[in-house]
């Protein structure tokens, strides 16, 4: 061969590795975009979902970041755009269940007030004119003696104040939900009286 030949093989053979270098980096920027529009989609689709779900919009963010960790211990990231685009995959199903596991734990976790004011809250407050019992005031009354509530039902209501469920008290304290559910009603009755 030649040395113009030779010349001319090498210099395609470079423009070949220059030509493959090339379409892997476009390939790689093209990759990447795909995967943040991939992630961007994910993050739309959540957000609609803790609204479906009537979860508070104060806590979406942390939401959807376990979803996230969720979805990276059961699909491979390179496969989330399935689980975004292809509603019949495997992976969809799985960001489907990541969606309904945190969003039974955001409902099963204990939250502080469960809006106990406003159950208890008929009438005026410490003698102010149209005031509402704050949970102060409640879990004040709560402590006190003359509310006349049995220790089983100044324990239960502590534990709904606390943010726990009926069933959650009922299984701490080897009692039926229903019996809970009773002594709640009846705590209510006499602390609404008291703060009247």
């Amino acid at each position: 061969m030649n040395g113009k030949a030779l010349l001319s093989r090498r210099m395609s053979a470079t423009a070949y590795a220059a030509m493959v270098i090339a379409t892997s980096l476009g390939s790689v920027a093209a990759a990447e975009a795909r995967e943040s529009r991939a992630i961007e989609s994910i993050d739309r689709y959540c957000r609609a979902s803790w609204r479906n779900a009537r979860i508070d919009r104060q806590d979406w963010e942390e939401c959807t970041q376990q979803t996230f960790v969720e979805l990276l211990d059961r699909v491979s990231q390179d496969r989330w755009i399935e689980a975004i685009e292809n509603h019949g995959s495997s992976e969809r199903r799985e960001l489907n269940r990541s969606i309904w596991r945190v969003a039974q734990r955001w409902r099963r976790a204990p939250r502080p007030g469960n809006g106990v004011a406003e159950m208890l809250a008929q009438a005026p407050a410490n003698g102010e004119p149209g005031g509402q019992p704050g949970l102060g005031d409640v879990l004040q009354v709560l402590s006190s003696p003359e509310a006349g509530l049995s220790a089983r039902q100044r324990e239960i209501m502590r534990r709904w104040i606390a943010g726990h469920s009926v069933s959650e008290i009922a299984a701490d304290l080897d009692l039926p939900s229903a019996r809970v559910s009773d002594e709640k009603y009846k705590a209510i009755r006499k602390l609404r009286s008291l703060l009247a």
